[in-house]
């Protein structure tokens, strides 16, 4: 073996003594955890068992004393008992014996109590009777002056009712002739007014066209005198032209000549019914 082997085996034994120690170590370790362990259960287990007798043996002595307790305060129950019901047998005679004398007393006073009341009754009753038929008769007479009352009232309010229904009747008919005559004159104002939105309308037609023809002479305007005249000459001097120019020559002359002057005649305020009479004609008054 040469120095490095021999170094290398001597390092190697001393990491497998170093590992071996530490195993050892170890496995005490974790011998000494689980023996530590199972001394701190047993220990645990005895302290259990020790408590557990203890509890038990001072439930049994709690249980034997209740039972001495409850035995003794049952002979004293029973001696109680029989105590009170010798007593209760003894107040009970006592008892029964003063009930059948109160009984005896009480049912003599109840007899003569009770004739006693029936006289009083017998003499109640006929009073009560005596006073129950004076009641009748005396509601009777009332009833029978309330029914006549109320006969003459139910009169007098049927002839209310009557004479009310009369005047809603007069007052109905009133207001319907009130409500004809409005609407009646509702509507001839509604037409009014269309017949002077109407007036109003031709009215200024007629004015321009009578400014129209103040400015030619009314010659321009077909339904004047003026305009017919010229126009029955022309159709005249259409017929003769040609053969007769100095005639429709004269003719004109004469036209110009005697052309009748138009004068405005004053314009008079007229009603609406004279307003739209004459603005109907087809000439037109003026």
């Amino acid at each position: 073996m040469t120095e490095e082997n021999i170094t290398l085996n001597v390092e190697e034994t001393e990491a497998n003594k170093k590992a071996e120690a530490k195993r050892i170590a170890d496995k005490k370790a974790a011998d000494k955890k689980a023996s530590d362990k199972k001394a701190a259960e047993e220990a645990k287990r005895i302290a259990d068992k020790k408590a557990a007798e203890e509890a038990k043996r001072i439930a049994d002595k709690k249980a034997a004393d209740k039972k001495a307790a409850d035995k003794k305060a049952a002979d004293k129950k029973a001696a109680d008992k029989k105590a009170s019901d010798k007593k209760a047998a003894e107040e009970a005679k006592r008892i029964a014996d003063k009930k059948a004398a109160d009984k005896k007393a009480a049912d003599k006073k109840a007899a003569d109590k009770k004739a006693s009341d029936k006289k009083a009754a017998d003499k109640k009753a006929a009073e009560e009777a005596k006073r129950i038929a004076d009641k009748k008769a005396a509601d009777k007479k009332a009833a029978d002056k309330k029914a006549a009352d109320k006969k003459a009232s139910d009169k007098k309010a049927a002839e209310e009712a009557k004479r009310i229904a009369d005047e809603e009747a007069v007052k109905k008919a009133a207001d319907k002739k009130a409500a004809e005559e409005a609407k009646r004159i509702a509507e001839e104002e509604a037409a009014l007014a269309d017949q002077l939105l109407e007036v109003a309308k031709l009215n200024a037609i007629t004015n321009n066209l009578w400014k129209e023809g103040q400015k030619t002479n009314f010659e321009t305007m077909s339904h004047t005198e003026t305009s017919m005249l010229k126009q029955e000459l022309k159709k005249r001097a259409e017929v003769h032209r040609g053969f007769m120019t100095s005639l429709t020559r004269n003719s004109n002359k004469i036209i110009r000549q005697n052309a009748p002057s138009v004068q405005q005649t004053p314009t008079t305020k007229l009603s609406t019914r004279q307003t739209m009479f004459n603005s109907g004609m087809m000439f037109g008054r003026r």
